[in-house]
């Protein structure tokens, strides 16, 4: 359900954002900010709690 609802957002944010004139390039470099910051978190959280293998 969380796959889902993170992708029905981005999807909604880049209509949103080529609606109100953002160019291709701003556009995807959001979405490479969003992926290198949850990256970043991810590991943070590795790192942290001591979590079991699924």
């Amino acid at each position: 359900m969380l796959f889902l609802s993170s992708a029905a957002f981005t999807s909604y944010m880049i209509g949103y954002l080529a609606t109100v004139d953002f160019s291709l390039e701003n556009i995807t470099f959001l979405m490479g900010l969003g992926f290198i910051i949850g990256a970043v978190y991810y590991n943070y959280v590795l790192k942290k709690e001591k979590l079991k293998e699924i």
